[in-house]
């Protein structure tokens, strides 16, 4: 049956007046049916991390719990020393908090990394008197150093591993198609930054965009900061081969630093090919076929991928949805 005119109209009325509600409950149905999805498809890799758990050193995995609160802090330090990049301050812990919440708004995004810069500005642009512009500003310089570290330590790791003759075809192939990717995101931006084809076609065919890019541009900020970034994030992978090194100790392995560096190389370089849910289950499978060419027995390089997990992804996206809770008029 045809719906009245005026019915429609008064539809399409209400879509126009309410679209940012609108957006938000899509936003917030999208998280929840995403939300039930993750818990069915992980509810096995949550039974193998307490069993990972139960059978691990308790002193090596309280280590490694300190370690995970130190790896929030100083992901907090990025934020605060992204704001200050560009002149501007928050608290640390807005900053802390703001990491937690966009970090398990990145489980759920395609792209994670780059897309949940988006999230939560509102919350700092109230707390501490930041424009959204500036946020967006900062959040950008934030990931950028993010991707910056991934290959200052990764595709060292890598290169070391293709040196002992012992990446798979399909490893191989994955992680080729990741430094292309990066060299042609290298490529746009230098592009960009020059003023060549790819920064006027931006300006005659996306102008919102091409916006955007002008204000990062014309933005001044300080490079010292800037670098400040570079190095806490370069801090935040180093806690990610400690946290190896952790996990093969904890389920009483002979950890060295050289397994560590390597593995957690592989990891880098899968969560910035893996479009969604944050690599579950590749990077495990990845991270246990590293550790057997190390001489591990394929049982216990899976407890001790779980166990990593369990650091480096698990006990990050508690904290997340705990602050997520406690937001004051959160939909999601």
């Amino acid at each position: 049956m045809k719906q009245p005119r005026w019915l429609q109209s008064a539809y399409f009325a209400f879509l126009r007046a309410n679209n940012k509600l609108v957006l938000e409950v899509a936003v917030g149905l999208l998280f929840i049916v995403l939300g039930v999805y993750f818990i069915r498809h992980e509810g096995v890799e949550m039974t193998h991390v307490a069993e990972s758990l139960r059978r691990a050193n308790s002193i090596w995995v309280a280590t490694g719990l300190l370690m995970m609160l130190l790896f929030v802090i100083v992901q907090g330090l990025m934020y605060q020393f992204s704001f200050r990049a560009i002149h501007e301050k928050i608290r640390l812990s807005t900053a802390v908090s703001l990491f937690l919440k966009r970090n398990v708004v990145s489980v759920f995004l395609p792209a994670g990394m780059l897309t949940n810069m988006l999230f939560f500005s509102k919350e700092v642009e109230k707390r501490e008197g930041v424009s959204r512009t500036q946020i967006y500003f900062a959040s950008s310089i934030f990931t950028i150093c993010s991707i910056a570290s991934t290959i200052i330590v990764g595709i060292p790791a890598l290169i070391l591993l293709f040196l002992k003759d012992s990446l798979s075809g399909k490893i191989v192939f994955g992680l080729v198609a990741s430094v292309l990717l990066l060299a042609v995101l290298g490529y746009a931006v230098y592009n960009i930054v020059k003023e060549g084809f790819l920064y006027h076609f931006l300006e005659k065919r996306l102008p919102s965009i091409f916006q955007t890019i002008r204000q990062l541009k014309d933005q001044a900020f300080n490079r010292y900061d800037f670098y400040a970034v570079i190095l806490l994030s370069c801090v935040i992978e180093m806690i990610g081969i400690t946290h190896l090194y952790i996990s093969i100790k904890a389920m009483g392995g002979a950890a060295t630093w050289e397994m560590a560096v390597v593995g957690y190389g592989i990891v880098l370089m899968l969560l910035m090919s893996a479009p969604f849910l944050r690599g579950i289950g590749v990077i495990e499978v990845a991270l246990t076929y590293a550790l057997t060419l190390f001489g591990f027995t394929t049982i216990a390089a899976i407890s001790i991928a779980f166990l990593f997990r369990f650091f480096e992804f698990w006990t990050v996206l508690i904290l997340g949805l705990v602050a997520l809770v406690g937001q004051k008029d959160n939909a999601i």
